[in-house]
């Protein structure tokens, strides 16, 4: 199953770090989280409802 994971990026201004997605000319801005966090944990929580 396609995650769709490639059409997403992410940027870091420390600590913090952004996960944005490109959409034409428009940035849709999902998160923007402390970068000590662990972020597996906090996506999963996040996008899968875990």
């Amino acid at each position: 199953m396609a995650l769709g994971i490639k059409e997403y990026r992410q940027t870091a201004f420390k600590p913090y770090r952004v996960i944005c997605r490109v959409m034409g000319n428009r940035v849709v801005i999902y998160l923007i989280i402390d970068g000590r966090r662990d972020m597996q944990s906090v996506l999963a929580r996040r996008i899968l409802g875990a």
